[in-house]
């Protein structure tokens, strides 16, 4: 048998009772769920988040963020980790 640490492409999570409301206007806050095993507390985006900043702060900080990389309504987000090495360069 395979462990999920050997192997984390089995790994999912999801909160079905949200997805018939996702949109690219909540699809972050969705992402960020406590819940989610995926997502960093340690993120810019929670920084943000925390201090009630625009989430476009985030292009002025360095270190670990998580940015909406592509829609494809009404069912496909993709949320790219990368790490900002200065306000005008994130690199996955």
């Amino acid at each position: 048998m395979v462990d999920v640490k050997d192997n984390p492409l089995g790994v999912s999570w999801q909160d079905s009772s949200l997805i018939p409301l996702l949109n690219p206007g909540n699809i972050m806050d969705y992402f960020s769920s406590r819940s989610n095993s995926f997502y960093d507390r340690t993120c810019n985006n929670e920084i943000v988040k925390m201090q009630r900043l625009n989430p476009e702060h985030l292009s002025n900080m360095t270190g670990l963020e998580y940015i909406l990389l592509h829609v494809q309504e009404p069912i496909l987000y993709v949320i790219r980790k990368q790490h900002r090495h200065s306000p005008t360069q994130g690199e996955h």
